[in-house]
Formats: C-alpha cells, structure tokens, sequence
C-alpha cells in the first residue's frame, strides 16, 4: 500500500520499529522499498499535483468497498509528458489491471498514442508501449510506474 501513499503528493508517515524491521522476514524489501528514490521523487514531485482514480474494476452489481477488486490511481508530474500510475489489486488472487495513456494523459491534446513505461518500484525500463499498459498485480499489492509520451 505504500504506492497508493507514495502517489499523493503529501507527506508520508510510516509505523513501524526501526530497531526491529529488519529481524522481520521481509525487513529488508520493507527499508529497500522506503528508501526507493524513484517513489519518493512522484511523492516529492514539485507540481504537487493531486492524484486521481482513473478506473476501478469489481464484482457484483455495483462497487461497494467489500467488491472492488482493483483500481488505478494517476497523476501528472512536473517533468515535460510525465506521468505516475499505481495499479492496486484489492483482491485475493492476482490479476491483470491496465492503466489508458485516455485515462492517465486525459490533459494533453491529442492524446498520445506511444509512451515509454518505467517500473518504479523495480527501476526498470519497460519499454514503449501503445494506447495502454497491462500487467499482473499479486494479491493485495500494487504496481507503480511512470509513463513519459513520445
């Protein structure tokens, strides 16, 4: 949950025992996703844009809190043609969740067909990719990315 967090532009507060973290079995992706610079910089960005739900997916007739299976949030940053996506499976298992460069670029005229995509949370370079971006998202986790237009 720390992408959805990471995307406001806010501050972040994080709870946890410092002296203890990494005695904890995932202590040290714990401290490597916190101190990930790449994160911190869409959290940091000086436009301090605020972040939108850009789509939700969910079961049953209609969202309610219990149904929503997933969602993404995006934001656009200072850089020229930036932007920064979190997809966030709320489910149990993992699924596919697509994030629109229609969605996510919606200010720019026309919209952009081509954008190279970036895996923050990793720190690699996706590569191009056209009119969307699909990946898997493990059960109760989130993928953030950043997407520049061509």
């Amino acid at each position: 949950m720390f992408y959805v967090w990471a995307i406001l532009p806010s501050a972040l507060l994080l709870t946890f025992d410092v002296r203890t973290v990494l005695t904890h079995p995932d202590g040290f992706e714990c401290v490597s996703m916190i101190r990930n610079p790449e994160v911190l910089a869409v959290n940091q960005d000086p436009a301090a844009i605020g972040s939108r739900l850009l789509s939700q997916g969910f079961t049953g007739p209609a969202p309610t809190t219990v149904s929503i299976t997933y969602q993404v949030f995006g934001r656009k940053l200072s850089a020229k043609n930036t932007y920064a996506a979190v997809l966030l499976n709320r489910f149990n298992t993992t699924l596919l969740a697509k994030v629109t460069w229609a969605d996510l670029m919606s200010d720019m005229n026309p919209i952009p067909r081509n954008a190279t995509v970036r895996d923050l949370g990793k720190q690699i370079t996706l590569g191009p990719f056209t009119d969307t971006f699909v990946t898997t998202v493990p059960p109760h986790d989130a993928v953030m990315i950043s997407a520049v237009a061509a």
